[in-house]
């Protein structure tokens, strides 16, 4: 279903071990995917090519510490097919990473841009799963839950179905429409914090493409592999999480669950806190 629609891009920075279990596990559940591979690495020493099982896979050197936004946005353009699939060196396939539902969602709605799948680490499921709004005039950001209804459509034939819903934000196992990237894209100086910052800007600036939420296409991640020289690197978050939020003229960023980052105007710096039950900033 997927020949010659489908690129497949990874992006990969610290973690040849994870890289390599990663591609081990789409060789042993749909190596067929091997053939559509692009991986970025960075690193300091140019890598010319990388195999798995004797298998070559196009790699595309990137510049050291470049970031993830810049990393993603040079293999899409680096890239041509009609669908990309985003996916993190810490992941694995499994029995139920079914790609070709994401593209049959992608086939039969065309004002989907992406539709985004299940992620769990040792039996436990991660999503995010929620939209964003802004209160106060503009300076607070908040995740709301999306309130959109299950929706399920017919697969082929036998009675599956596949169950999926609008949002406004899904996790990085997530396949796109290649047409979003004409106007829309990672910001290249956000290394990190590039997630909530790349959803923000989707309604703005491609608000007629949908983002779903397929819970029936499912990966592992093992951050056992997040250790070492990659955790220093990652320990960045809060800086680039205050250039998203000044960038955005932004005091607060609210989660779902409570926490809370603050911008504090007065000082400049950056907080980890909560909010109670009654709306107030610990």
């Amino acid at each position: 279903m997927f020949k010659n629609k489908l690129d497949i891009i990874i992006t990969s920075f610290l973690r040849p071990q994870a890289l390599e279990d990663l591609l081990q596990s789409i060789y042993d559940y749909n190596p067929q995917l091997l053939d559509y591979i692009t991986i970025g690495i960075q690193s300091k020493e140019k890598v010319e090519n990388y195999k798995i099982n004797g298998k070559e896979i196009k790699v595309i050197h990137q510049p050291w510490d470049c970031g993830l936004s810049y990393a993603r946005n040079n293999l899409v353009k680096n890239t041509e097919r009609e669908y990309i699939l985003l996916l993190e060196d810490d992941f694995l396939f499994n029995s139920g990473t079914d790609i070709e539902r994401m593209i049959f969602l992608l086939e039969n709605n065309k004002d989907i841009g992406v539709v985004g799948g299940m992620v769990s680490e040792m039996g436990i499921e991660f999503n995010f799963n929620h939209r964003f709004e802004l209160e106060e005039g503009g300076k607070r950001l908040r995740q709301v839950g999306d309130g959109d209804e299950w929706r399920s459509v017919d697969y082929y034939l036998g009675g599956k179905k596949i169950t999926y819903k609008e949002t406004g934000c899904v996790l990085n196992f997530a396949m796109f429409r290649r047409k979003i990237f004409q106007n829309h894209g990672w910001s290249n100086n956000q290394k990190l914090a590039e997630h909530t910052d790349f959803y923000y800007r989707w309604i703005k600036n491609i608000p007629n493409y949908k983002i779903v939420f397929c819970p029936d296409v499912k990966i592992d991640t093992l951050h056992t592999h997040s250790k070492g020289d990659y955790r220093v690197y990652k320990s960045r978050h809060l800086k680039y999480m205050k250039k998203f939020m000044k960038k955005n003229n932004l005091t607060h960023y609210i989660y779902r669950e409570g926490f809370c980052y603050y911008l504090n105007p007065i000082d400049d710096k950056l907080y980890q806190t909560r909010e109670n039950r009654d709306g107030k900033i610990l």
